[in-house]
């Protein structure tokens, strides 16, 4: 009998220590825009015609890989399709929210009771101007969580692609409003236009394996450190939106933003120039810190102030400088496979 209850007290203990190791996953739904009829759009270069559903299923599934290969990644990754496959944005929405308990996602796995935790949607952008080139994230104006989170994740993404990519250009982030997948989904969600595939010379990084990589490592990146269960307090990330007044210590993730205001889809614009400073105290950035600034950001040491970094790990937005430090974009190289 004893031997009996031994076993039985084991058995409690493991499957609580299981459980306790499921709830510190969180669950996400990777959405590869388009697929199936509705092919998006498209680009051609030497005579090949690539089509946008093809390449966010590729971002989207290197991603989603790259999650599932990390030792320690905290995101329980579902995906809204893993083959070519029509699904409509309702379709998405309805798997995202799974207000019934009844949906299962690209791969056949059931996605958790209530939905998931954030939504990303990844495609890629087109203009009729053949020079149009660069990356926005999109969020649902009435959301402060979406556009936090479009703020960390699209920073993430600009620094893994500019090691890939030398044209790499940042069009910030902007509010889309009416579009389903951002207005009817229960959970901060964003919408990641990855570049401009009607460009040549983006469509010519965009399809070497260089370049998917580099957005799963990004995306992959963001999603380590970001914490929902903090979503009111910008996912864990102590946010900086002014001068340091006080002395204090950073060690772990800070996002350093540009409160200036954002475009939209129909009325994009570029963030205006800001400064932070460092005033009348100390501030030390140890090495255990990751510290993500905005685009356009300047954040310096100023009247008696003093900034100590000790080999924080800086992610550099575009036309920005951490106390002298700016993304040195000019040093990347242009890579590109040979097209067969």
């Amino acid at each position: 009998m004893r031997v009996f209850k031994s076993h039985y007290i084991l058995i409690i203990i493991c499957f609580l220590f299981y459980q306790s190791l499921l709830s510190s996953y969180y669950p996400i739904l990777i959405d590869p825009g388009h697929g199936g009829k509705d092919s998006g759009a498209s680009g051609s270069l030497n005579g090949i015609t690539y089509y946008e559903k093809d390449l966010n299923l590729e971002y989207a599934l290197r991603f989603y890989n790259k999650i599932i290969q990390t030792i320690g990644h905290p995101v329980d990754p579902y995906i809204t399709r893993a083959r070519d496959e029509y699904l409509s944005r309702i379709d998405r929405v309805i798997m995202a929210n799974n207000k019934n308990n009844d949906q299962t996602d690209g791969n056949g796995f059931h996605i958790p009771k209530g939905g998931v935790e954030i939504f990303i949607s990844i495609h890629c952008n087109s203009s009729s101007d053949p020079g149009a080139h660069g990356t926005e994230t999109y969020y649902h104006s009435s959301s402060d969580r979406g556009m936090k989170l479009a703020t960390i994740v699209h920073q993430f993404y600009m620094e893994s692609t500019r090691g890939v990519y030398s044209n790499a250009k940042s069009r910030w982030i902007k509010t889309y409003d009416n579009l389903t997948v951002l207005d009817s989904t229960n959970m901060p969600a964003i919408l990641l236009e990855t570049e401009f595939i009607s460009n040549e010379n983006s469509l010519a990084a965009m399809i070497t394996d260089s370049y998917k990589d580099a957005v799963a490592n990004g995306l992959s990146d963001a999603f380590f450190l970001i914490d929902p269960e903090w979503e009111w307090h910008c996912y864990g990330f102590e946010e900086i939106t002014g001068d340091i007044q006080f002395s204090e210590t950073w060690d772990g993730p800070v996002l350093i933003r540009n409160i200036t205001p954002h475009g939209t889809f129909n009325s994009p614009n570029n963030p205006q120039p800001v400064t932070y400073y460092v005033t009348d105290s100390w501030l030390t950035v140890n090495e255990t810190a990751t510290v993500v600034l905005d685009d356009n950001v300047t954040f310096i040491a100023g009247a008696n102030g003093d900034i100590t970094d000790w080999g924080a790990r800086l992610i550099i937005g575009e036309g920005s400088n951490f106390n002298g430090i700016t993304t040195g974009i000019e040093d990347y190289l242009y890579i590109v496979e040979a097209l067969n």
